[in-house]
């Protein structure tokens, strides 16, 4: 995921540890949200892009 990151971004030295650095901004900017656990998502760390993704 983070060597499609990069790619996506035209950074070829992305890493996994870049990748979450950039997804804890997100989550701080509510570019990206947690989607609560159900029986439909019963895992943790899955997101979905939240109300500030646009624009």
């Amino acid at each position: 995921l983070a060597q499609l990151w990069g790619e996506r971004k035209n950074n070829q030295k992305m890493t996994y540890e870049k990748l979450s650095r950039a997804m804890r901004t997100y989550y701080e900017k509510r570019i990206l949200v947690p989607v609560p656990k159900t029986g439909l998502y019963p895992k943790k760390l899955v997101y979905k892009f939240g109300p500030s993704a646009l624009g």
